[in-house]
């Protein structure tokens, strides 16, 4: 059993990101991009916005890794578990940069989830390029989810007797 399956791990865990939620530790303010020209002023903020989201998934991901959470959580449901490739893809793809290129890893997975009616599909845009970009607000949403997620798995631990 890897450490963040026991009850104790996965309570602590939820914990910590409940407490994030609490003190918008993800929820970066939007800093305003000050530029007169109004093209170059919404082709920076767009910038920003992306950079902003990349880096808070890349973040969330990290604390679950500190934790010794994966994909391979005994508790993961396949629905979990796909939706949390779909996030794995935009963290494979915020590593390639922030210039919006695409991992291939977890791409077809992303692709089909992005296609369902899902919290995924309005924050991010994808080009016809294989490029995409997010929304800066995009980590806050992988942070509710998260949540859900691993309170779901608390439970499950939880009757299981584990």
């Amino acid at each position: 059993m890897s450490k963040c399956e026991t009850k104790e791990e996965l309570k602590k865990v939820w914990d910590q990101l409940e407490q994030m939620k609490q003190e918008e530790v993800i929820q970066l303010s939007n800093p305003v991009v000050q530029i007169q020209n109004n093209n170059e002023r919404a082709r920076v903020q767009q910038k920003m916005d992306h950079a902003i989201g990349c880096m808070t998934i890349v973040y969330l991901f990290s604390f679950l890794e500190h934790h010794d959470f994966d994909l391979s959580n005994q508790w993961l449901e396949p629905a979990e578990k796909r939706m949390l490739k779909a996030w794995k893809h935009l963290r494979h793809s915020a590593g390639h940069g922030f210039n919006g290129e695409r991992a291939n890893r977890y791409a077809d997975v992303f692709d089909d989830v992005v296609q369902e009616n899902n919290s995924i599909k309005n924050l991010v845009t994808i080009n016809n390029d294989n490029t995409f970009n997010v929304e800066s607000t995009i980590g806050f949403r992988f942070l509710n989810e998260l949540c859900e997620i691993i309170k779901h798995l608390f439970v499950r631990a939880v009757q299981s007797g584990s």
